[in-house]
């Protein structure tokens, strides 16, 4: 009972964390603006020996009228980008510090939907086998 208790609460927490991630991604796409970029490199990386390949994108930041690089945090097996490709980024400025991020669906949602489909699994997991294992 007690690793069913675990799994439901680990369910829970990573529900929150999916759901807390889900209204930050909001916020990020209300407050951002599409911007245009090039991919400038592409930085290749090796995990569990396979190849992973992040893009770096140059952009033109209006604030301060200079390109800047953008290394994107996703990494793809296969290289979706070539140099040279037109890519778009999603662009936030508050202050000195700036939040960017590639404009897919994956960049902007994928970790709010892994976490929030991990939590839903786990957490129905660990609810249907406590209400089975009442019935017993």
């Amino acid at each position: 009972m007690a690793i069913i208790i675990s799994i439901t609460v680990i369910g829970a927490i990573s529900l929150i964390i999916g759901i807390i991630c889900f209204f930050f991604t909001i916020r990020f796409i209300d407050n951002s603006k599409v911007i245009d970029g090039v991919v400038h490199d592409i930085i290749k990386d090796y995990i569990n020996n396979k190849s992973t390949y992040y893009p770096v994108v140059r952009y033109f930041d209006e604030f301060d009228s200079k390109y800047h690089n953008y290394e994107s945090n996703t990494g793809y097996w296969k290289s979706r980008y070539r140099i040279g490709d037109n890519v778009q980024l999603r662009y936030y400025r508050e202050e000195k510090n700036r939040k960017i991020r590639l404009n897919t669906w994956f960049d902007l949602w994928g970790f709010t939907f892994i976490f929030t489909l991990v939590g839903c699994m786990f957490t129905a997991f660990g609810v249907f086998f406590m209400m089975i294992s009442k019935l017993i």
